[in-house]
């Protein structure tokens, strides 16, 4: 393995441990923030999954016409407000750790921020080397194909 590549492998390993370390950190930060019954911790539980799953629909849902623009508002309206819970639920966390006001509002961008940028990490396709070599040259394995016969 070359260097280019171990290195983009690691770089991919990297991105989804630290998406994955977010999404725990969400999840806990919610049910920490929540009270302590089966409802309030599914609810809880269900605003960080609500926000990456619109996210998700958000880069793959394709727009064409006025309704796939109206599906991407939607979808849009249902990701701010699964966010704003969810950074509420971490402000309120870091505050219950004893975090001071600025640094309580500043944790949650972190999170966020770290799985965003984990998320197009992943997305991020790294060729080898050898592809990119073969796809530079495309009329090289062309001349040494067979030349084709053609019957007159």
């Amino acid at each position: 393995m070359t260097p280019t590549a171990r290195k983009a492998r690691n770089a991919a390993y990297l991105a989804r441990f630290s998406f994955g370390v977010g999404v725990v950190v969400s999840l806990t930060a919610n049910v920490l923030a929540s009270a302590k019954n089966p409802v309030a911790i599914g609810v809880a539980l269900w605003v960080p999954i609500a926000f990456l799953l619109s996210v998700a629909m958000l880069e793959h849902i394709p727009v064409k016409g006025k309704a796939g623009i109206l599906r991407k508002v939607a979808i849009g309206f249902i990701a701010a407000i699964a966010a704003w819970a969810s950074y509420w639920h971490l402000v309120e966390v870091a505050q219950m750790g004893g975090a001071d006001v600025i640094t309580a509002h500043a944790l949650p961008l972190t999170v966020d921020a770290m799985m965003a940028l984990a998320s197009t990490a992943m997305k991020t396709k790294v060729a080898a080397p050898a592809r990119r070599a073969a796809r530079k040259a495309p009329a090289a394995r062309k001349a040494t194909s067979p030349a084709k016969l053609k019957i007159a």
